[in-house]
Parts: structure tokens; C-alpha cells; sequence
């Protein structure tokens, strides 16, 4: 039996991950839609979801991480990795879909980017999986 406030914790839970195992099925990801929302489910806010939810025709206008506008705050329209791993490890930085982001600089084969009050270096290799759409025009 749960409490009603677990009651309530359970269907926020929920309401994520069908959100989430739709996009990753739109997207035809490489990774598993319901393994990606599984993991990603307890990381976000409602706010990520509801830009998720308006964001459906925003995928194909992404441009990679390694070519996003410096100093320009964007969105996260996708994310396509095909190792799980690799996958989980980057959404635990707080990249994913739905969430803003700014690129602040390139330093040798590294992006700086700003997620939130987090700034950290990601490897160009994995920032060119990443679409962001510059934040205004989404």
C-alpha cells in the first residue's frame, strides 16, 4: 500500500516515463525507448517534460553541440548514443532532452557547457550526438 503522496510520486513517475518512451520511440534511437526512459525518468522535472511534449517537430532542427552558437542558451532536442553506458553517464550530468543548456567555450578536443548552474567539459566526440535548438527559436 502507498501513501498518498507515494500515490502521487507514482503517477508523476509514470506520466514521465510514457512521455519519455514516446520520444525515444519517435526519435528512433539507438538505445531500447523504455531503457531510456527508465533511466531518465527520476532526473527530470515536470518543466523537462513539458518542453518534451512541444518539442516533437523541433528534432530535425537541432544542430550538434560541437556547432551550437557559443554563449547562446538552447534546448536539448536529442541525444543518440547507442551505448547504454554512455548514455546513463550523461544524462546523470543533467543532459537530456527537453533541458536548456549553454555552450561557453571549446578548450582542445573539449565543449564547456553550462546546464543549470553546473558547468563541466564534455568530449567533442560525445557533444556531436547532442542536438540543441537556440532557446528562443523553439
Amino acid at each position: 500500500m502507498l501513501t498518498k503522496l507515494g500515490q502521487e510520486n507514482a503517477k508523476t513517475i509514470l506520466r514521465k516515463h510514457v512521455v519519455l518512451e514516446n520520444y525515444f520511440m519517435k526519435t528512433k534511437s539507438t538505445i531500447d525507448p523504455h531503457i531510456a526512459a527508465n533511466v531518465i525518468e527520476h532526473y527530470i522535472s515536470m518543466e523537462v517534460i513539458n518542453n518534451l511534449k512541444k518539442m516533437s517537430t523541433l528534432r530535425k532542427k537541432g544542430v550538434p553541440l560541437t556547432r551550437f552558437e557559443h554563449n547562446k542558451e538552447g534546448l536539448i532536442v536529442e541525444i543518440n548514443f547507442s551505448d547504454y553506458k554512455l548514455f546513463e553517464r550523461v544524462v546523470s550530468m543533467g543532459l537530456f532532452p527537453g533541458e536548456k543548456i549553454m555552450v561557453i567555450s571549446e578548450v582542445f578536443h573539449r565543449m564547456i557547457l553550462k546546464v543549470r548552474e553546473k558547468k563541466f567539459a564534455l568530449d567533442k566526440s560525445i557533444a556531436e550526438r547532442i542536438k540543441a535548438l537556440e532557446y528562443g527559436k523553439s
